[in-house]
């Protein structure tokens, strides 16, 4: 237990660290970029008296590092700043859009790694079987179709074709100001006071999205899966466990599939970040209002300080992810903490 407290410790540490230099980084990218972001924002019919009181407004008219200053004092407050167009704090918005990444992330989630865990199971387990051959198929299907083409299609189907399913993702307006605000997520605000009305009708309109997402992501996890589970399978150590009369299924779960767990979770991190950096096209489609369309929004609109603020929001996500993903590692594989 030491080891592992010493190496979460440690990891603690490192985390801050590193959320420091991604941040240093989106900062600097930012204002290297060619070109005015204010007068980009506004046209270039605005009078310069104009444009330059903006710029005082955000502070960009101050040296590099006293923006600098400002910008890490600022995140450490709660402050992401304010938009180059309304000049208005975006705090609030961002994080509602935040809350909305997090439920069709954690949705989408809830499908892909059960699916992309079994079919890689089964590949593997069943190698050379028809089931291997299937599991392949859907494997090389999902991550090659197109995630919008995808939607569509589902919203074709069940949406205008058996209307089972709403064809938009999210809940609605009228949920969303009826159920109180507690963690930001609808769905689960909805069951903790009680709402179970709401909860359902969230639900449904969240089914499309999350198939979406869920089936493109499983077919990643299917095949790492496979491949981890086929490498862990034909070590030595399984074949002594076979050798000394072990239940088969007792040697796949407990020596197979749980030490071929350390790529699945890397991969499985990997895309639960990249989620929440906002699913640009599945949002999109579904009129989902996340931190895709928030930052797709702000590029069209050339609103900079939108843009920096959402960067700046995924970067610390990716960070706080990968902390997460470590200690698990930890937890599963005992070899790491030294």
């Amino acid at each position: 237990m030491a080891g592992l407290r010493e190496y979460i410790i440690v990891r603690l540490i490192l985390t801050p660290a590193m959320v420091l230099i991604l941040l240093t980084v989106v900062f600097l990218i930012l204002r290297v970029l060619p070109g005015d972001p204010v007068r980009a924002s506004v046209g270039p019919k605005v009078p310069e008296e104009y444009v330059q009181k903006i710029r005082h407004e955000l502070g960009l008219d101050k040296p590099l590092y006293q923006q600098y200053i400002d910008y890490i004092v600022g995140l450490l407050h709660g402050d992401f700043g304010k938009s180059l167009i309304t000049r208005r704090s975006f705090k609030e918005e961002l994080l509602s859009r935040f809350a909305a990444s997090l439920e069709l992330a954690l949705c989408s989630m809830l499908v892909a790694i059960p699916l992309g865990l079994s079919l890689g199971y089964l590949g593997a387990t069943r190698r050379g079987s028809s089931l291997d051959h299937i599991s392949r198929l859907l494997g090389v299907a999902s991550y090659s179709i197109p995630v919008f083409w995808l939607g569509v299609i589902l919203q074709l189907i069940f949406g205008i074709w058996l209307g089972i399913f709403p064809v938009t993702g999210g809940a609605p307006p009228s949920i969303k100001f009826r159920v109180p605000r507690i963690t930001g997520m609808v769905m689960l605000d909805s069951l903790l006071s009680g709402d179970i009305e709401a909860f359902l009708i969230t639900v449904k309109h969240m089914v499309l999205p999350s198939l979406t997402l869920g089936f493109v992501i499983s077919g990643v996890i299917n095949k790492v899966t496979r491949n981890a589970m086929l490498e862990v399978l034909s070590e030595d150590y399984v074949i002594a466990a076979k050798a000394r009369g072990i239940p088969d299924f007792r040697i796949k779960i407990k020596y197979g599939l749980r030490n071929a767990l350390i790529p699945i979770l890397t991969i499985a991190g990997l895309q639960f970040a990249l989620l929440m950096g906002g699913a640009v096209l599945t949002e999109s489609t579904f009129s989902y209002s996340g931190l895709g369309t928030y930052m797709r929004d702000a590029v069209l609109s050339r609103d900079y300080t939108v843009v920096q603020a959402a960067v700046t929001l995924y970067a610390i996500i990716v960070a706080f992810v990968n902390l997460v993903v470590d200690i698990i590692y930890a937890l599963l594989d005992p070899r790491i903490r030294y």
